[in-house]
């Protein structure tokens, strides 16, 4: 069933993998806004593979994500690299560890160079599951080497580096301390803070800020609301006129701009209370000028998915994400979607 809910101001090859499919259940997609035209598999090793991106550069696609044992619990994490010249073959091209840490969340940019890079944490844990290091990571995919361009101990995790003219920008969050700031990135490296999100409650976490047309554009996540935030002045980021919607935990957010809309994907629960079973992949419809936001499809995914990467070409957006295959399973998938507005 479609919904929108207006705001209150304070919103094919197969690399790895097996061609049978997996019963995601009913999946209820009587959207008119958008058109799924494809959702496939395109790599599934019967491990846990999660936390997509998604970048097109220099004529080539490359999609990462993170493989372990299982969602965590584990710590084994890599970062796999596929690469496609037209999205429907993939070729692993590189796998990256760095010691014993547990990498996650790889996401993709382009530094002042031209050069591919990705930024991921790397966690080290002690036999008793005392946290030893914490870092942020950076890795060229034009080295020769498979070694960090980039390691800094970090209070907090990094989210999605973006670029706006030659400076870098993150959202930085700390549960434990309770924390969410923007930051200028540099490459020293360093983090300047800019300023902290905190007004907006107590258990904001994921969240990324995108540039478009001389405006800045910021979604985050938190257990009450999902958060939307506009800037209309890159002088001064830190003025935002804020945006609040009543979905809770939406799981890694990401965004583009189409038109005068934001097209937001990530984890939705759209069951009633809070069962995983209920867990989605969905594309959200977030109209600037109006000021609502509906529900424009759901992907074929269960439990726990979500996680997106997500590429705009005119009226076509490709998406990257994972899924749950089984018990502390997930492969990876790609949704090609019709924009019909």
């Amino acid at each position: 069933m479609n919904w929108f809910i207006s705001s209150s101001l304070i919103l094919l090859i197969l690399v790895g993998c097996k061609k049978d499919s997996y019963d995601f259940g009913e999946i209820e997609n009587n959207f008119t806004q958008v058109t799924i035209m494809t959702q496939e598999k395109v790599f599934d090793n019967f491990l846990h593979c999660a936390f997509t991106d998604l970048i097109h550069y220099n004529g080539n696609y490359f999609l990462a994500f993170r493989k372990g044992s299982d969602h965590g619990a584990s710590r084994d994490g890599t970062v796999v690299i596929l690469k496609s010249g037209d999205l429907k073959s993939w070729d692993k091209i590189n796998e990256y560890r760095y010691l014993s840490h547990d990498l996650r969340d790889p996401k993709f940019f382009v530094d002042n160079s031209g050069h591919l890079l990705f930024s991921c944490v790397g966690f080290l844990y002690a036999k008793s599951d005392y946290l030893l290091d914490r870092s942020f990571l950076v890795f060229d995919l034009n080295s020769e080497g498979n070694g960090p361009l980039i390691k800094q101990n970090v209070g907090f995790w990094p989210w999605k580096i973006e670029k706006n003219n030659n400076s870098y920008y993150t959202i930085g969050y700390s549960t434990s301390k309770n924390i969410i700031n923007l930051y200028e990135f540099s490459f020293m490296p360093s983090f300047r803070t800019l300023c902290n999100f905190n007004p907006l409650g107590t258990s904001l976490t994921e969240a990324v800020i995108k540039f478009y047309d001389n405006h800045a554009y910021i979604v985050v996540r938190s257990k009450e609301n999902l958060y939307i935030g506009i800037i209309e002045d890159l002088n001064d980021l830190c003025k935002i006129n804020w945006k609040s919607f009543p979905i809770e935990d939406f799981g890694g957010p990401n965004f583009v701009k189409y038109k005068n809309t934001l097209l937001i994907a990530g984890r939705e629960n759209i069951g009633k209370g809070n069962n995983a079973a209920y867990n989605r992949t969905v594309l959200l419809k977030y109209d600037i000028v109006s000021n609502e936001l509906s529900r424009a499809a759901v992907l074929d995914s269960q439990g726990d998915t979500g996680y997106p990467g997500m590429l705009l070409n005119r009226d076509t957006l490709t998406m990257s994400y994972y899924s749950t295959t089984g018990e502390d399973k997930a492969a990876i998938y790609l949704s090609k979607v019709k924009i019909n507005f």
